[in-house]
């Protein structure tokens, strides 16, 4: 009887350790879960930021080339007009005009510009 009773809470101590155990395991689950979870966000805020640098840099380049089209626009206005005040004046009419509307009259000729 006494065996039993030594036994029996040896058992009870072993149960106790294991449940202990378990509960640590399962705590450490848990707490990878919500890390994985903060990870992910992490992840995500950083792709994010990512792509909006990306978009920011595209813009960037489009609006550089824009302004070095306007730049080579201006210039070859200037050479083709009167180094004069007069033609430079007529350039800078020019560029405030939208870029659908321009024509520019040379001579009684049209001249169309196209920009790329």
């Amino acid at each position: 009887m006494e065996r039993l009773r030594e036994e029996n809470e040896e058992l009870k101590r072993n149960c106790c350790e294991s449940d202990a155990k378990l509960n640590v395991l399962r705590r450490r689950i848990r707490l990878s879960k919500v890390r994985s979870a903060n990870y992910k966000k992490a992840y995500d805020n950083q792709q994010n930021q990512l792509n909006s640098l990306l978009k920011s840099l595209e813009n960037m380049s489009y609006l550089q080339q824009e302004n070095t089209e306007l730049k080579a626009e201006k210039e070859f206005l200037i050479q083709q007009l009167n180094p004069n005040t007069k033609g430079k004046n007529l350039a800078k009419k020019w560029l405030k005009i939208p870029l659908e509307n321009r024509v520019l009259k040379i001579k009684g000729r049209n001249l169309f510009l196209k920009i790329a």
